[in-house]
């Protein structure tokens, strides 16, 4: 997938998916302005290996490594590691049955590493991280039956009903969920999130980096994805849209949420974790500044809500007068918080028709 010169020019890399015995995804080396003989070397990053998406040579005959993890090694002239940059993210990898969500996608049961391990749950609601899943019925795995799709399980040809399901060229499927009622479902691939209807209609696609599990809610409002970039993303089931997004770090402690606007929550020790970026164009480096120093971002009182809304704006809205109708009746020293409004509807009936003679009222109208 990917080749690079030395910047002597003296020597060809290349590297890709390719693997070897070991199960390793080397780069190789040919010197002699590439006519001489391959060497092999390794940019393992963490506990596995990955495939390469960039190669940088650098002065001096070193080489950055780039790996889907994500992952960038810095490999010196001899082929021996220098550093590397491991993700802080969970690895999501080989998780796409265990995947939890409850019914209306607050709480979320996953594992920080590959295959499941490291079961960690997150509860929107509570605004908490644990690292147990409690056996509390409160989640549910993702419904993989009810349609005949075949053949999506790590595969470029997925089939409903035997008939192909069109992905990009070379693009995996490699997660799956069906709606409750059967009458959608989401593919999670390579590098797109994809909503079909049960004719096998594509309702919506959005890009992501590596969908590895993916849940619809039991209400059916909502699709959980947990992605190769180590964050879990919640999509609103009918558009897509995006609505809100968690990164746990490494400790397995702490935590950051955030709708695509940048309101958000996170625990003490993730407070510099997410930023906002700034291009300055191609020849000058970019800024970023920590959302952390914006303090009207900071609204754990309406995550919670934007999954109930679909929607930040009204979810902010709603928090607001929550805050404010309690601000007032702190104020005031009153019972109830003042705004609420309290609609009756009151039907009397005083006639019960032939057959119920003994009940006739005369004032059941007027009660109501």
């Amino acid at each position: 997938m990917r080749v690079a010169w030395s910047s002597d020019e003296q020597t060809l890399f290349a590297s890709g998916y390719h693997t070897d015995s070991s199960g390793l995804r080397p780069v190789f080396a040919w010197d002699q302005g590439g006519h001489g003989a391959r060497h092999q070397m390794s940019a393992k990053c963490g506990v596995s290996d990955d495939t390469t998406t960039a190669l940088a040579p650098q002065p001096g005959g070193g080489l950055l490594v780039a790996k889907f993890n994500p992952c960038i090694t810095m490999l010196k002239a001899d082929g021996t590691v220098l550093w590397a940059h491991r993700p802080p993210g969970g690895d999501f990898r080989d998780e796409r049955r265990g995947f939890s969500v409850s019914a209306d996608g607050t709480i979320i049961d996953f594992g920080f590493e590959q295959f499941g391990k490291s079961p960690l749950r997150f509860d929107l609601r509570a605004l908490k991280l644990s690292n147990q899943w409690p056996a509390d019925d409160r989640t549910r795995p993702p419904r993989q039956d009810g349609l005949r799709i075949e053949n999506w399980l790590v595969s470029q040809h997925p089939k409903l009903e035997g008939k192909s399901i069109e992905l990009n060229p070379i693009e995996r499927s490699i997660s799956l969920a069906i709606d409750p009622d059967a009458h959608r479902f989401v593919l999670g691939a390579d590098w797109s999130l994809r909503a079909f209807d049960a004719e096998g209609k594509q309702l919506w696609q959005r890009a992501v980096p590596t969908a590895w599990a993916v849940n619809i809610t039991g209400d059916g409002r909502l699709l959980v994805s947990a992605n190769g970039d180590g964050t879990i993303r919640w999509y609103r089931m009918d558009t897509g849209l995006e609505l809100l997004a968690l990164y746990v770090l490494s400790d397995k402690k702490n935590w950051v949420a955030w709708t695509p606007e940048g309101f958000y929550d996170a625990t003490p020790g993730a407070f510099g974790v997410l930023k906002w970026h700034i291009n300055r164009g191609n020849a000058a480096a970019a800024d970023a500044v920590p959302v952390s120093e914006i303090p009207r971002l900071k609204r754990p009182d309406a995550l919670p809500l934007v999954l109930l809304e679909l929607e930040t704006a009204r979810a902010l809205g709603i928090a607001d007068l929550a805050a404010a109708r309690f601000h007032v009746q702190n104020a005031t020293g009153s019972v109830v918080a003042p705004g609420a409004r309290l609609h009756v509807l009151a039907i009397g009936i005083s006639e019960y028709g032939d057959k119920a003679t003994s009940l006739r009222l005369k004032f059941a109208a007027k009660d109501a």
